[in-house]
């Protein structure tokens, strides 16, 4: 293995991009459509049962089926339940295994959805949709600008009187995510694994920014001919943070989560209906 830039080692700024998206290369995103589809797992997706909560949740709030596009889609778990509730569906995820196995599933069953390998904070939104749905605390992974701008899109996407939901991760899940990991460790795989197909280092570093209520994982992966650092990063919000914020001229109700429960003082996650208003 060759060494790695001493400079790897530094405090990264907050939200650095790094190497990019690590859902986009190709060998890890096909790792990450197993973690997706491993139902003893919830690393990737939720547990079947719940996004089948979830979704029968969302279709509570309407009258009749109508356009829901699916941010961070996956292979298209949730796609696949509104589909079947007679939903037209839009996916949209940046991980090519995931977009082909959902493009897959669509067509084998005869479902009304469209999926596409795309970055939601650059890829052109479909129009008049009457459901966004932004869900396991996407949107907490952005930096506040990042999550302006989509929340942005998001409103020129919907129709007047469509609804925005997403879930936010809140300052517990953040502190108990926060001590799951060691400041640092590493990890020599001999083979292949996860990170890539032949022998390899995997170094983890933990940074805590707490003005930007915001820590970040930093992987290094070191191959015998390359190293890359991917970021995951994770911002807290309880709602008054994300209606100043992100939300100042929705119409906003606040929930525990997209299943429809109630927001409480220990919730550790917290769900927004955010609707576009009919008139500007």
């Amino acid at each position: 293995m060759e060494s790695y830039p001493s400079s790897m080692n530094r405090r990264p700024r907050v939200f650095s991009v790094l190497d990019g998206q690590f859902w986009a290369d190709p060998w890890i995103s096909s790792h990450v459509l197993y973690a997706h589809l491993d139902s003893r797992s919830d690393d990737a997706s939720r547990p079947l049962p719940t996004i089948e909560a979830e979704v029968a949740f969302a279709c509570s709030q309407f009258r009749a089926p109508g356009k829901v596009l699916d941010l961070g889609c996956g292979p298209g778990l949730h796609g696949r339940l509104f589909s079947q509730r007679g939903w037209q569906v839009t996916g949209l995820d940046v991980s090519p295994a995931s977009i082909e196995y959902a493009r897959s599933e669509s067509l084998d069953a005869g479902l009304n959805a469209a999926y596409f390998c795309g970055d939601f904070l650059s890829w052109p939104f479909p129009r008049q949709q009457d459901l966004i749905l932004l869900a396991y605390g996407t949107l907490g992974t952005l930096s506040p600008r990042q999550a302006r701008r989509l929340l942005d899109r998001c409103r020129r996407s919907l129709r007047p009187g469509g609804l925005l939901m997403f879930d936010l991760f809140r300052k517990p899940w953040w502190d108990r995510q926060q001590a799951s990991l060691p400041s640092k460790d590493w990890d020599r795989v001999p083979g292949e694994g996860f990170w890539a197909q032949g022998e390899h280092l995997v170094l983890t570093r933990a940074y805590a920014y707490p003005l930007m209520r915001t820590f970040g994982r930093i992987y290094t992966v070191v191959e015998p001919n390359r190293v890359r650092q991917f970021p995951f990063w994770y911002r807290w919000y309880d709602p008054a943070h994300a209606r100043a914020e992100l939300l100042q001229d929705w119409h906003l109700e606040w929930l525990g989560s997209l299943r429809g429960t109630p927001l409480r003082s220990d919730s550790t996650w917290c769900a927004a209906l955010a609707r576009r208003p009919s008139s500007p």
